[in-house]
């Protein structure tokens, strides 16, 4: 644990800019075309921070796990006006919204491939009046009103338009 430590040590360093030794000197590793040239820096080890002392967490919320549908593994979540929202595509499909103590506002689970399901919610963009989920594998935009009630979805048949496509078409 110890070398792996310093390893993300070192690896921050590089990444953050450390001074150049010699930095005017590139070293040339490669005769084609395209080039890589490399600098040589210095690290000082024992000068090294731990990144678990860099980054603290600012506070910790346990999600409520007395309700019915419970949020298995998050793909996608994102905070909008103190609600936290996310969806699962793997343990539990669906949509997902708690308050900021943990308490889960809402859940829209209802698994399948009818018009008003999920099967597998890989994208979640959520606007002041709604939520779009994209469903991946049912190829479709579903949208929500901001308390988690279904309103309507398009479906694309034959193939997936892909989560950069439908974030640049969320209709709100």
């Amino acid at each position: 644990m110890k070398g792996n430590l310093k390893i993300i040590t070192i690896i921050c360093l590089i990444l953050s800019g450390c001074q150049h030794k010699n930095s005017n000197q590139a070293i040339q590793t490669s005769a084609y075309a395209d080039t890589v040239s490399y600098k040589t820096i210095d690290i000082n080890i024992e000068a090294a921070v731990a990144v678990s002392n860099i980054f603290k967490p600012v506070s910790i919320i346990n999600f409520d796990n007395n309700v019915e549908n419970i949020l298995g593994f998050p793909q996608n979540m994102t905070v909008r006006n103190d609600t936290i929202f996310a969806i699962d595509p793997y343990q539990s499909p669906g949509v997902y919204a708690y308050d900021m103590t943990g308490k889960q506002l809402f859940a829209y689970c209802h698994r399948g491939n009818g018009p008003e399901d999920l099967e597998s919610p890989s994208c979640l963009a959520v606007t002041d009046t709604g939520i779009s989920v994209y469903d991946d594998k049912n190829y479709r935009i579903m949208f929500f009103d901001k308390s988690g009630n279904f309103m309507w979805g398009v479906k694309r048949s034959g193939f997936g338009i892909g989560c950069g496509f439908w974030i640049e078409c969320v209709l709100y």
